[in-house]
């Protein structure tokens, strides 16, 4: 059997999708501080001149990769507010649109939507990432069209994610 790039992206994207499917709620922070942390500190070190210090460049590193963790915390904030906005005055202008809602319901919608988003949130993720890991896993199996498989990974992330919340409590 060889070890196609095609086959290591699956292999990766199999594994990637069942971590996100069975604990993707409580991974999904630290992912993106990793993230973020990562991308700050090899940024320094791509964008360093040849022959700097490595003592000052590691130093440099991780300031900018702890300032870049506190800019995607801050930012992460910030686009859940308009997130929730633009849902929330969303479902207002549909409403008004369909049932005869009052123009002011849509900037009222919007200002509902991004006060609440940030406390649905966290209470949407076990739900929101098995969907993204169910799709991963099957389309890592070659599976990807098939909602019924979509469907069964779906139900078992969201069982496997509140059984792990429970042995938390």
């Amino acid at each position: 059997m060889d070890l196609t790039p095609a086959l290591l992206a699956r292999v990766a994207l199999g594994v990637i999708g069942l971590a996100v499917l069975v604990r993707g709620a409580a991974i999904y922070r630290p992912a993106l501080w990793f993230s973020a942390f990562s991308a700050g500190a090899v940024a320094v070190v791509a964008l360093a001149p040849e022959g700097a210090d490595p003592r000052v460049l590691a130093g440099i590193a991780l300031l900018t990769g702890l300032a870049s963790v506190a800019i995607t915390t801050w930012v992460h904030r910030i686009g859940l507010v308009v997130i929730g906005a633009v849902v929330g005055g969303t479902i207002a202008f549909a409403a008004g649109t369909w049932l005869g809602a009052p123009p002011w319901a849509v900037p009222v919608g919007g200002l509902a939507g991004a006060v609440a988003m940030p406390f649905v949130f966290d209470r949407a993720l076990p739900f929101t990432t098995p969907a993204v890991g169910a799709v991963l896993v099957a389309t890592a199996a070659d599976r990807g069209d098939n909602l019924l498989v979509i469907a069964v990974l779906y139900l078992v992330g969201v069982a496997a994610q509140a059984r792990s919340r429970e042995g938390e409590e």
